[in-house]
């Protein structure tokens, strides 16, 4: 339930490496089209807190653990309830460029119908001798608050392909099992992305 981009600010504090604190809010009705001075003044935010260890440990490499809550304010004109979120994400590499990862989330479920997500995956840096290259996969699990359908599979892989310095092209493919919106029981996405950096 993260708001588009808007008016806010966030702080981040390192007591001691490699360990950290975030914390900021926004505007919850951002959008990255308008400049957001007309809504921030109505009082309805976005806050954030993480809390995180960020080591590199001798032998395997970088390694990222974090915990984060998060609270969104009810949007009385645009009819949407208050959302409440914990989550917990850890990804470490273990050499050869080789990074596992794993997420778990809770929300309440106002906004988005999702009460539990359980992801897991591999990251690739660097794969078939290709330096700038990234690849990976995963599959995740998710629990919905309300309805019929109260669970849902995506499996989904992508390949990054670093073009040029500034160019990186990223197919993929999404299989969404059971979805939680909507009445098909598989779904499957085609994706393509291309990323130009000025």
């Amino acid at each position: 339930n993260h708001p588009d981009n808007g008016l806010g600010v966030n702080f981040l504090f390192k007591p001691v490496a490699p360990f950290y604190v975030s914390i900021g809010f926004q505007d919850a009705q951002g959008q990255a089209t308008t400049t957001g001075f007309d809504t921030f003044g109505d009082g309805d935010y976005f806050y954030g807190v993480e809390v995180g260890i960020a080591p590199k440990i001798q032998g395997y490499g970088q390694g990222n653990y974090r915990l984060t809550f998060e609270y969104t304010d009810p949007i009385d004109r645009l009819g949407k309830p208050d959302e409440k979120f914990i989550g917990v994400s850890l990804d470490q590499e273990i050499g050869a460029g080789v990074i596992p990862f794993f997420t778990y989330s809770w929300t309440q479920g106002n906004v988005t119908n999702v009460k539990y997500l359980v992801a897991t995956g591999f990251g690739f840096s660097g794969p078939l001798g290709r330096t700038n290259d990234f690849a990976g996969i995963a599959g995740s699990w998710g629990r919905a608050a309300t309805g019929g359908r109260q669970s849902q599979w995506v499996f989904e892989a992508f390949y990054r392909f670093q073009l040029a310095p500034r160019l990186q092209f990223t197919p993929g493919y999404q299989l969404i099992v059971n979805p939680l919106e909507g009445s098909g029981d598989v779904v499957g996405i085609f994706e393509a992305r291309l990323r130009v950096a000025f």
